[in-house]
């Protein structure tokens, strides 16, 4: 299980869960941004493991 992460700084240390709880399938998982409005800031996307209970 994974999440896609969004912040306007490369370090992440505040940021928003755009999707959580995604499973990875063979042969691959493809997730879609669908781009904002144009802002004049920069926008970093990551990606972060789910530990499972």
């Amino acid at each position: 299980m994974y999440r896609v992460i969004r912040s306007s700084y490369p370090d992440f240390n505040s940021y928003n869960v755009i999707a959580g709880s995604l499973t990875g399938t063979v042969p691959s998982r493809v997730y879609i941004e669908t781009p904002q409005a144009s802002t004049s800031s920069a926008t970093f996307l990551g990606v972060q493991v789910e530990t499972q209970p």
